[in-house]
């Protein structure tokens, strides 16, 4: 089994008259993908693929997520199909990355990552208090079998949102 890790970008502006393509992060959002860097770094976790969809919020989040974890900046490929991916898009990137004994990240958007991740492991999830499952900049972490095969099988290990991290932070200070 190979780890697999699924990470929703950080929270982004909505600036008038830019495309949401290039929608850029918040300082909220920046601060948020340095935690879960640190974090990946702390558990290590670090992430020998990394595939990024090329939207400026889900590339940044990479980058400053790999920046805090101390990760090579060339290890993150973008993918443009990556970008708005639906399951069957998402599970077909998946396959093609996907290499026995690697642990591989996907940085990219909802709906598709919280379908995905519904696809892979069913529907037990820990939801927030207002029921939602992949908030932005959080981590998905999964096993995935090694043989690459038609099928995808996952096993759910954790689900860590940086919310919680900031909590615990606090709370050990």
């Amino acid at each position: 089994m190979s780890d697999l890790l699924l990470m929703r970008h950080a929270r982004s502006e909505w600036p008038p008259d830019v495309p949401d393509f290039d929608r850029p992060l918040k300082a909220r959002g920046r601060r948020a993908a340095k935690r879960m860097g640190r974090w990946l770094k702390a558990q290590q976790l670090v992430p020998d693929v990394i595939i990024s969809s090329p939207a400026a919020r889900t590339f940044q989040t990479a980058r400053i997520c790999c920046t805090a974890a101390d990760i090579p900046l060339p290890r993150i490929s973008t993918e443009p199909a990556l970008y708005l991916a639906n399951t069957r898009t998402l599970l077909r990137i998946l396959q093609a990355v996907r290499q026995p004994g690697k642990r591989i990240m996907l940085v990219g958007h909802n709906p598709g990552l919280d379908a995905l991740l519904h696809t892979l492991v069913g529907t037990h999830l820990p939801l927030t208090p207002a029921g939602k499952l992949m908030t932005t900049a959080n981590i998905a972490h999964l096993r995935i079998n090694d043989e690459v095969t038609d099928r995808v099988v996952a096993e759910f290990v954790q689900l860590v949102r940086p919310l919680e991290l900031q909590r615990l932070e606090r709370n050990q200070a």
